[in-house]
């Protein structure tokens, strides 16, 4: 189920061994930009979504996903794809973007999913590691 965000499900997520490093130093930070999480029926938390933008720019968009989230994902890529257009709406945002590791097949195809395209590589942008940059514009 997707619900709201609560404090401290960043750091509930066993997430999937692309995004060790960003967990390491992003999980907390999903207290302040976290806006939905996708929950098992048990009560875990297998992924969280959030975004910070400023009306008429882009807004950038984060996720972090549990390793054993399997067919669950479809779930929230449903959400999603029909939320981002809404809440961009709401918020004034142009666009959305989303960083990606490089190497990343499984978040990279995520990203195609929600609708969003390949902008440009971004070489040693975190840790050393390059990433995609994807865009989903929405005006």
């Amino acid at each position: 189920m997707i619900r709201e965000y609560r404090n401290g499900d960043g750091l509930r997520v066993a997430v999937q061994r692309a995004q060790l490093d960003e967990a390491d130093c992003g999980a907390a930070y999903f207290d302040n930009v976290g806006k939905y999480s996708l929950v098992s029926a048990a009560g875990d938390v297998l992924a969280v979504f959030g975004y910070v933008g400023q009306a008429g720019d882009a807004a950038d968009c984060y996720a972090l996903i549990a390793g054993d989230v399997g067919g669950r994902l479809i779930e929230a890529v449903r959400f999603l794809r029909r939320e981002i257009p809404k809440v961009a709406a709401r918020s004034g945002f142009a666009s959305v973007r989303m960083t990606v590791r490089a190497d990343f097949a499984a978040g990279k195809r995520f990203a195609r999913m929600l609708g969003f395209l390949p902008v440009e590589i971004l070489p040693d942008f975190f840790n050393g590691y390059d990433y995609q940059l994807f865009e989903r514009i929405l005006v």
